[in-house]
């Protein structure tokens, strides 16, 4: 059999573009994500190692032959990263949709694509806890709780088989259209002059989402009191409060950011500490 030499061979550019199309490599990405979205799931990292285990499995795709390379994919994706996991698989997919565009063309900072990743982290878990945990899980599981309500077991197998059959189809159809918005939207964003703008834009957004977050869920507070001739003055309520609502939880804050900028100190470290000075303040009562 005759073999057609004159057949033009596929450039680098061309395979990697091609893959936003490839079904093999989607459909093998998919699976990764949906076996191991928890996976290694820890308080430093949360879903970080699920992101980093997705782009390990796709290192040879994106840089054959390049072990050097290969190594940065996957270590700049092992930070914190935390979402709802089913609507959440649209991140997924526009993280892999930029690494391909950033193998194409090597014009993705990787500064974009994790800021991407944070700014678009808190809304779609406000939009997935909403309407999955809070509206379809339980009204699923009430459902399914009725049917099985005289021993049966057609409510638990009820529940599974409408989970699966709502969730794999809403999970893949995200990633894809992910995974194709991340490598359109990164060709746009490097052909226009929008690219410093939404940089900025979407640093900003980052920033707030964390500030709200800090704001909302560090709370610090003394339990000191003193009396003085009789009276009783609680510092935290009569004194810092009255002079700046949670300056603790803001001093906490800023050691941290400095413990992490300036002494390097790894997460893992920091929370230790925290959790010793929580349990000294504790006991001691000088923490409420």
């Amino acid at each position: 059999m005759a073999v057609n030499t004159n057949m033009p061979a596929v450039s680098n550019e061309e395979r990697l573009a091609g893959l936003k199309n490839d079904k093999k490599f989607i459909n093998r990405m998919f699976w990764w994500l949906m076996f191991h979205i928890t996976q290694l799931f820890t308080m430093e990292r949360m879903m970080g190692c699920s992101m980093a285990m997705m782009m390990a499995s796709a290192r040879e795709d994106l840089y054959p032959g390049d072990p050097e390379k290969q190594r940065d994919l996957v270590e700049r994706h092992m930070v914190f990263f935390n979402t709802q996991q089913g609507f959440g698989s649209i991140i997924w997919g526009i993280c892999l949709g930029m690494e391909i565009e950033q193998a194409r063309t090597g014009e993705v900072p990787n500064d974009i694509i994790q800021t991407i990743k944070t700014a678009l982290a808190s809304p779609i878990a406000g939009i997935g806890d909403t309407l999955w945990q809070i509206l379809f899980t339980p009204i699923l599981l009430s459902i399914g709780i009725g049917l099985s309500s005289q021993g049966s077991p057609l409510g638990a197998i009820v529940v599974i088989v409408v989970y699966a059959a709502v969730n794999f189809p809403l999970t893949y159809t995200l990633f894809t259209l992910g995974i194709r918005a991340g490598v359109d939207g990164a060709e746009t964003l490097i052909g226009s002059a929008l690219k410093d703008r939404l940089m900025l834009a979407v640093e900003t957004l980052g920033i707030i989402i964390v500030g709200g977050t800090v704001g909302s869920m560090v709370n610090i507070r003394t339990a000191l009191e003193f009396n003085i001739n009789g009276v009783v003055v609680n510092l935290q309520e009569q004194v810092f409060d009255a002079i700046y609502p949670g300056v603790f939880s803001l001093i906490c804050f800023y050691l941290t950011y400095w413990l992490i900028k300036e002494k390097k100190w790894s997460a893992m470290k920091i929370m230790l500490v925290m959790l010793a000075v929580a349990a000294v303040g504790y006991f001691t009562k000088i923490l409420a």
